[in-house]
């Protein structure tokens, strides 16, 4: 199967119904895609191998929350699909941003949305949907830059260019193991520290050393339901205090 073929197949899982004669699409959740099949067909060829065979693997299996973001994710990069290559004009007054770039971007969000959906799925559970779309982006923005994304002074908040910028250009699917298990404990820290405000001044980027409370959310990255819960239980995200919750020795 060509890699336009797994295209096709994935985009009639997301949107098993279209009109024939205008093109309009149906998600599987009975939402009106944002664009029409051969915009969404060439959104979707464009996802690397890895990412588009995981999202086919992935989503039947998914939990409801899960494939929502998915979806979300996916028709975004349709959106910018349809905005750059297919409206070229339109873009002609975004600076710098070309409609490669831009599609990069969104093509990383889909595959950190797949890479990190297990986590999400523990840390957030079915709590709030709202939660776990502005988390990820950001949580894995702060990773990467070691700052919290501003708008452009020039921009609101609901513009185009600060989406693209607020978004994170690393794809985890693709990275390391280290990085993207790295990546995915400070996710884990940051849905905790935002839903229940607790403190924690240890925020450690990419390039600065883990601190003690990320390597302990690490260790727990394969069952971040039991972490989330203990963290919860606990209102601390300190080792010492969750070791025993979770039913493990203390260390000297």
């Amino acid at each position: 199967m060509t890699h336009a073929d797994k295209a096709h197949d994935v985009l009639t899982m997301l949107c098993p119904l279209a009109d024939p004669e205008t093109g309009t699409l149906m998600g599987f959740d009975g939402r009106l895609w944002p664009t029409d099949e051969p915009t969404a067909r060439t959104a979707l060829a464009l996802l690397p191998p890895r990412t588009l065979q995981t999202l086919a693997g992935d989503f039947p299996s998914a939990t409801p929350g899960a494939r929502r973001q998915i979806c979300e994710a996916v028709g975004m990069l349709a959106s910018t699909v349809a905005d750059g290559f297919m409206n070229p004009e339109s873009r002609a007054d975004d600076g710098d941003m070309s409609p490669g770039a831009a599609c990069g971007i969104m093509s990383a969000n889909v595959a950190n949305t797949l890479a990190y959906r297990e986590v999400l799925d523990g840390v957030c559970e079915d709590r709030d949907d709202e939660l776990r779309d502005n988390a990820l982006p950001v949580a894995l923005k702060v990773f990467e830059t070691g700052e919290v994304p501003r708008p452009p002074e020039d921009a609101t908040e609901d513009t185009e260019a600060f989406a693209l910028a607020a978004l994170p250009q690393i794809d985890y699917l693709a990275a390391d193991d280290d990085l993207r298990e790295r990546a995915g404990a400070f996710l884990m820290t940051f849905v905790l520290a935002y839903e229940r405000n607790l403190p924690y001044l240890g925020w450690a980027s990419m390039h600065e050393p883990a601190d003690p409370v990320a390597e302990f959310a690490r260790e727990h990255l394969r069952d971040p339901r039991r972490w989330a819960a203990a963290v919860r239980e606990q209102g601390t995200f300190d080792p010492a205090a969750l070791r025993p919750a979770l039913g493990e020795a203390p260390r000297a």
